[in-house]
Protein backbone atom coordinates (compact mmCIF):
# COMPACT_ATOMS: atom_id res chain seq x y z
CA UNK A 1 0.00 0.00 0.00
CA UNK A 2 1.28 3.31 -0.78
CA UNK A 3 1.03 6.37 0.97
CA UNK A 4 -1.37 8.92 -0.62
CA UNK A 5 1.09 11.75 -1.51
CA UNK A 6 3.54 9.96 -3.21
CA UNK A 7 4.30 11.52 -5.58
CA UNK A 8 6.30 10.06 -9.03
CA UNK A 9 8.56 11.67 -11.51
CA UNK A 10 10.18 11.60 -14.38
CA UNK A 11 13.80 12.05 -14.58
CA UNK A 12 15.57 12.46 -17.43
CA UNK A 13 19.73 12.47 -17.35
CA UNK A 14 22.26 11.95 -19.97
CA UNK A 15 20.40 9.40 -22.15
CA UNK A 16 18.63 7.29 -19.04
CA UNK A 17 15.22 7.92 -17.96
CA UNK A 18 14.90 7.29 -14.02
CA UNK A 19 11.50 6.20 -12.81
CA UNK A 20 11.63 8.17 -8.88
CA UNK A 21 8.95 8.27 -6.16
CA UNK A 22 9.37 10.66 -3.66
CA UNK A 23 7.72 11.33 0.07
CA UNK A 24 6.58 14.81 1.25
CA UNK A 25 8.29 15.43 4.46
CA UNK A 26 5.14 15.54 6.50
CA UNK A 27 4.05 11.76 5.58
CA UNK A 28 7.23 10.12 6.10
CA UNK A 29 6.36 8.73 9.78
CA UNK A 30 5.70 5.43 8.65
CA UNK A 31 7.43 2.79 6.45
CA UNK A 32 4.59 2.59 3.73
CA UNK A 33 6.52 3.39 0.76
CA UNK A 34 9.53 2.46 -1.58
CA UNK A 35 11.60 4.74 -3.92
CA UNK A 36 12.36 2.79 -6.83
CA UNK A 37 14.74 4.13 -9.20
CA UNK A 38 14.23 2.04 -12.46
CA UNK A 39 16.35 2.65 -15.25
CA UNK A 40 14.39 2.17 -18.76
CA UNK A 41 16.43 1.03 -21.30
CA UNK A 42 15.92 -0.63 -24.95
CA UNK A 43 12.88 -2.83 -25.06
CA UNK A 44 15.48 -5.96 -25.87
CA UNK A 45 16.92 -5.88 -22.62
CA UNK A 46 15.65 -6.04 -18.98
CA UNK A 47 15.52 -3.29 -17.04
CA UNK A 48 17.38 -3.49 -13.44
CA UNK A 49 15.34 -2.05 -10.62
CA UNK A 50 17.58 -0.49 -8.15
CA UNK A 51 15.87 -0.40 -4.33
CA UNK A 52 17.14 3.11 -2.60
CA UNK A 53 14.37 2.95 -0.14
CA UNK A 54 12.53 6.30 1.32
CA UNK A 55 14.20 9.47 0.78
CA UNK A 56 14.93 10.59 4.18
CA UNK A 57 17.26 13.42 3.65
CA UNK A 58 17.62 16.22 1.26
CA UNK A 59 20.76 18.89 0.97
CA UNK A 60 19.48 22.23 -0.01
CA UNK A 61 22.52 23.24 -1.49
CA UNK A 62 22.55 20.99 -4.72
CA UNK A 63 21.63 23.03 -7.37
CA UNK A 64 23.91 25.61 -6.23
CA UNK A 65 26.72 22.72 -5.92
CA UNK A 66 25.84 21.36 -9.06
CA UNK A 67 26.08 25.12 -10.85
CA UNK A 68 29.34 26.31 -9.09
CA UNK A 69 31.16 22.48 -10.48
CA UNK A 70 29.78 23.22 -13.59
CA UNK A 71 31.24 27.22 -14.03
CA UNK A 72 34.69 25.44 -12.36
CA UNK A 73 34.89 22.56 -15.14
CA UNK A 74 33.95 24.78 -17.87
CA UNK A 75 36.49 27.59 -16.91
CA UNK A 76 38.52 24.73 -16.45
CA UNK A 77 38.31 24.05 -19.97
CA UNK A 78 38.47 27.35 -21.47
CA UNK A 79 41.57 28.40 -19.68
CA UNK A 80 43.60 25.06 -20.48
CA UNK A 81 42.76 25.17 -24.08
CA UNK A 82 43.90 28.35 -24.28
CA UNK A 83 47.34 27.85 -22.71
CA UNK A 84 48.37 26.05 -26.00
CA UNK A 85 47.07 29.17 -28.04
CA UNK A 86 49.57 31.40 -25.69
CA UNK A 87 52.42 29.58 -25.73
CA UNK A 88 52.56 29.93 -29.66
CA UNK A 89 52.14 33.31 -29.51
CA UNK A 90 55.64 35.58 -31.34
CA UNK A 91 57.00 35.97 -27.38
CA UNK A 92 59.40 38.89 -29.43
CA UNK A 93 56.87 40.80 -29.12
CA UNK A 94 55.98 40.27 -26.13
CA UNK A 95 59.57 40.77 -24.69
CA UNK A 96 59.20 43.86 -23.02
CA UNK A 97 55.66 42.13 -21.13
CA UNK A 98 57.60 38.88 -20.52
CA UNK A 99 57.14 38.64 -16.36
CA UNK A 100 53.26 40.16 -16.83
CA UNK A 101 52.77 37.29 -19.37
CA UNK A 102 54.77 34.72 -17.66
CA UNK A 103 52.31 35.52 -14.21
CA UNK A 104 49.32 35.81 -16.73
CA UNK A 105 49.49 32.39 -17.53
CA UNK A 106 50.77 31.01 -14.63
CA UNK A 107 47.76 32.53 -12.81
CA UNK A 108 45.40 31.01 -15.56
CA UNK A 109 47.04 27.42 -14.97
CA UNK A 110 46.44 27.60 -11.45
CA UNK A 111 42.82 28.77 -11.84
CA UNK A 112 42.35 25.86 -14.19
CA UNK A 113 43.86 23.02 -12.50
CA UNK A 114 43.91 24.21 -8.36
CA UNK A 115 40.44 26.12 -8.58
CA UNK A 116 38.60 22.52 -9.33
CA UNK A 117 40.84 20.45 -7.56
CA UNK A 118 39.94 22.45 -4.21
CA UNK A 119 36.07 22.47 -5.22
CA UNK A 120 36.00 18.93 -5.47
CA UNK A 121 38.08 18.10 -2.28
CA UNK A 122 35.61 20.42 -0.53
CA UNK A 123 31.96 19.32 -2.47
CA UNK A 124 32.79 15.75 -2.12
CA UNK A 125 32.09 15.48 1.34
CA UNK A 126 28.53 17.25 0.88
CA UNK A 127 25.90 14.86 1.25
CA UNK A 128 22.71 15.70 -1.11
CA UNK A 129 20.44 13.03 -0.77
CA UNK A 130 19.83 10.16 1.40
CA UNK A 131 17.48 7.14 1.77
CA UNK A 132 16.25 4.36 3.81
CA UNK A 133 15.57 1.15 3.53
CA UNK A 134 13.10 -0.19 5.42
CA UNK A 135 13.67 -3.87 4.52
CA UNK A 136 17.56 -4.17 4.60
CA UNK A 137 17.95 -1.26 7.55
CA UNK A 138 20.83 0.01 5.55
CA UNK A 139 20.89 4.22 4.53
CA UNK A 140 22.30 5.04 0.94
CA UNK A 141 23.55 8.45 0.44
CA UNK A 142 23.96 10.21 -2.57
CA UNK A 143 26.82 12.58 -3.60
CA UNK A 144 28.64 14.37 -6.58
CA UNK A 145 31.87 12.86 -7.95
CA UNK A 146 34.47 15.95 -10.01
CA UNK A 147 32.43 15.36 -13.18
CA UNK A 148 28.80 15.79 -11.68
CA UNK A 149 28.52 12.19 -11.76
CA UNK A 150 25.94 10.90 -9.01
CA UNK A 151 27.77 8.32 -6.82
CA UNK A 152 26.08 6.23 -4.08
CA UNK A 153 27.29 4.83 -0.90
CA UNK A 154 25.47 1.91 0.82
CA UNK A 155 26.35 1.75 4.58
CA UNK A 156 24.38 0.45 7.86
CA UNK A 157 24.04 2.39 11.28
CA UNK A 158 26.84 1.04 12.68
CA UNK A 159 29.45 2.27 10.09
CA UNK A 160 28.84 5.86 11.19
CA UNK A 161 30.91 7.93 13.93
CA UNK A 162 31.70 11.08 14.66
CA UNK A 163 34.92 12.55 13.80
CA UNK A 164 36.93 13.84 16.29
CA UNK A 165 38.64 15.95 14.31
CA UNK A 166 35.99 19.52 13.23
CA UNK A 167 35.98 20.71 9.76
CA UNK A 168 33.48 20.62 6.97
CA UNK A 169 33.12 16.84 7.68
CA UNK A 170 30.24 16.19 10.86
CA UNK A 171 29.74 12.46 10.37
CA UNK A 172 32.49 9.58 9.44
CA UNK A 173 30.47 7.04 7.08
CA UNK A 174 32.95 3.96 6.33
CA UNK A 175 35.38 6.03 7.76
CA UNK A 176 34.88 8.56 4.50
CA UNK A 177 34.42 12.29 5.86
CA UNK A 178 30.85 13.77 4.95
CA UNK A 179 29.04 16.93 5.84
CA UNK A 180 25.58 16.00 6.95
CA UNK A 181 23.25 18.10 8.89
CA UNK A 182 20.77 17.00 11.49
CA UNK A 183 17.94 19.54 10.24
CA UNK A 184 17.85 18.58 6.53
CA UNK A 185 16.64 15.12 7.65
CA UNK A 186 12.66 14.84 7.26
CA UNK A 187 12.29 13.34 11.18
CA UNK A 188 14.28 13.41 14.35
CA UNK A 189 13.46 9.37 14.65
CA UNK A 190 15.78 9.06 11.19
CA UNK A 191 17.96 10.91 12.46
CA UNK A 192 18.75 8.57 15.73
CA UNK A 193 18.57 5.51 13.46
CA UNK A 194 21.10 6.90 11.14
CA UNK A 195 23.42 7.42 14.51
CA UNK A 196 22.47 3.89 15.24
CA UNK A 197 19.94 4.70 18.31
Amino acid sequence: MLNSCLAQSIIKRGGSTFQVSQLCRKCLKRPESNITVRRLLSSKQASPVVKLGDEVYYGTFEKTLKYVKLFSLINSAVVLSAVPFLMTQNWEKLRKYRATSAFAITSAVAVGVVLPVFLHTMSKKYVTHMFYNWDTKHFTLRYYSLFLRKKHLTFAPEDVSMPLKTGFATHLVKERPFFIAKQYFYNENLYGKFLGF
